[in-house]
């Protein structure tokens, strides 16, 4: 129900709704302590994105704004929200070739780091020993829907001098194949060599 009245912040002309405010500016004061809290300037943005690209620092720039689920840092740039270390990889190193990724040598992209030095092109492989080398790789029990946790994989061998491989996985609720697997190296096999 309004009341006629109108947002007290200059140049607003919405419906007030709460605190003298409209909605967008009781939101923003609820979320930030500040009715005008919270907007970034798209300029800003772009300047530091624009920054980023010369950096030669050698420790993790780490970027202040928009970010994906998983940390990477996200601008919005011609029009596409891209992701800013694939997009400073491809001013620094060119156009990737198939089948490669912009790979973080810090370990840091899912925090936002976007320092060039710290980015290259490499192969989903290579990415991938990159997450095993920094210990963020989604493995074991990081995986969403894993029963089971490392230090299972020793009881289970020790458990499989006694057991059958059915006995093993009734113990663990996991299936008689995921047993034999883990004993014949197809998985979990990084578990013993850490």
């Amino acid at each position: 129900m309004t009341t006629g009245k109108i947002c007290s912040i200059d140049g607003c002309s919405k419906p007030f709704m709460a605190r003298g405010w409209c909605s967008a500016h009781w939101t923003r004061w609820k979320r930030n302590g500040h009715p005008l809290g919270g907007g970034i300037d798209r300029g800003k943005t772009v300047e530091f994105f624009e920054e980023a690209k010369k950096f030669n620092g050698k420790e993790c720039m780490i970027w202040p704004y928009a970010k994906d689920a998983n940390g990477y840092a996200q601008i919005n740039y011609g029009g596409k929200v891209r992701y800013v270390h694939r997009e400073v990889c491809i001013f620094i190193y060119g156009e990737p070739e198939d089948g490669v990724v912009a790979a973080h040598s810090c370990g840091r992209g899912n925090m936002g780091c976007i320092n060039p030095s710290h980015l290259r092109w490499a192969t989903f492989k290579e990415n991938y020993e990159d997450s095993v080398l920094h210990k963020t790789a989604v493995r074991g029990e990081r995986v969403g829907n894993s029963k089971l946790k490392k230090e299972d994989i020793k009881k289970i061998k020790q458990m499989r001098k006694t057991m059958t491989q059915q006995n093993v996985a009734n113990v663990f609720s996991v299936s008689r194949t995921a047993i034999s697997d883990i004993e014949n190296g197809r998985r979990w096999k990084w578990a013993t060599s850490e």
